[in-house]
């Protein structure tokens, strides 16, 4: 497997401030194991040869073996920290032996280990923060938008309830998704993971809803001519933010699903 595995102690499962010992194979089989500091989520703050590990002399060892890799070490410690964390780099980005600069990391996970019983638990980072983010989003932009767009499409009849009901509900879509959003923005910041695609669709569809918002206020009087345009360029926005919604959500649920 052409990629490096690390293993951090940490005082609060979080990377931030972490000691760890990672270990790859080169090209040529040669094995390589380093200790890193892990000061801070860009790689310029991941230091080789720092921290406070001590490895015992010639205990360390690593092998690649049917596309997995097998790393091993023994500490000079009274008390390790029972919170560890896990991180597997991306695929073919090994370490230069120039600088030895990791890359970011394409997965991770933090547990925590009972060392009287041997016993291991796995901790999820955040957990309340990304559920708090999925559901904002999910009822937001997933729930309330499309009632919204239902009531605009079917409902014309009971005017003008339908046309209240449409934009109470929008309203209180568009409120509920901006506050995922944002919860979006603090959670790729303390997670610190690649979630571009992710992202730049949640913004596109947060503009598409500022957009509608706009259109709202400014919208025609009912005897304009462009009344019904402008109504029809509304119902497209909403579903173009329904349908780019579904494909966030997805794309969301297969990240953080990991993590």
């Amino acid at each position: 497997m052409n990629a490096y595995i690390g293993m951090g102690f940490s005082s609060d499962g979080r990377m931030v401030g972490s000691s760890a010992i990672v270990g790859w194979v080169g090209s040529g089989g040669t094995p390589t194991m380093k200790r890193y500091f892990l000061g801070g989520q860009s790689p310029s703050l991941v230091q080789p040869d720092q921290g406070n590990l001590q490895l015992v002399n010639r205990s360390s060892s690593i092998v690649a073996e049917n596309s997995r890799i097998y790393m091993a070490f023994r500490l000079n410690t009274d008390q390790p920290s029972n919170r560890l964390i896990y991180s597997l780099g991306p695929t073919g980005q090994l370490p230069s032996s120039a600088t030895f600069r990791l890359t970011q990391h394409q997965d991770q996970i933090s547990t925590s280990l009972d060392y009287t019983t041997g016993q291991s638990q796995t901790k999820t980072l955040y957990g309340k923060l990304k559920r708090t983010h999925g559901l904002l989003n999910l009822f937001g932009w997933g729930i309330a938008v499309p009632i919204g767009i239902i009531a605009a499409r079917y409902f014309r009849e009971w005017d003008p309830f339908w046309f209240y009901s449409h934009i109470a509900i929008q309203t209180v879509g568009f409120i509920l998704g901006f506050a995922g959003v944002i919860c979006g923005f603090v959670l790729e910041n303390r997670l610190g993971i690649n979630v571009h695609t992710h992202k730049t669709l949640g913004i596109f569809i947060l503009v598409l809803g500022c957009l509608q918002v706009i259109a709202f206020l400014a919208r025609p009087k009912k005897e304009a001519k462009v009344r019904n345009l402008s109504g029809t360029k509304d119902m497209l926005a909403s579903l173009i933010v329904f349908i780019g919604r579904v494909c966030v959500i997805r794309i969301g649920d297969c990240i953080f699903g990991k993590t």
